[in-house]
């Protein structure tokens, strides 16, 4: 990424024919019908309530997300653009 971000217009615009709807799409199935199932079995192995897990489970992607938008700002901060 910071190679292309660097490179500038051509690389992007390259890039972005690359990532059309249909496979996207068919992607995102995928991963969506792969988590289904793995968090069903775990659900059912666990026997715990669906929204307390539900709750840390989003409890933890919030607290990875915020760590990296504070880590992605520290090389933003020293590179510049």
């Amino acid at each position: 990424m910071v190679r292309e971000g660097m490179q500038g217009e051509e690389v992007m615009a390259h890039r972005t024919d690359m990532l059309r709807l249909i496979p996207l799409a068919a992607l995102s199935l995928a991963t969506s019908i792969d988590s289904l199932a793995v968090g069903r079995l775990i659900f059912g192995i666990l026997q715990t309530p669906v929204l307390f897990l539900a709750f840390i489970i989003g409890i933890v992607c919030g607290a990875i997300s915020f760590a990296g938008v504070m880590l992605g700002e520290q090389p933003e901060d020293l590179l510049g653009n």
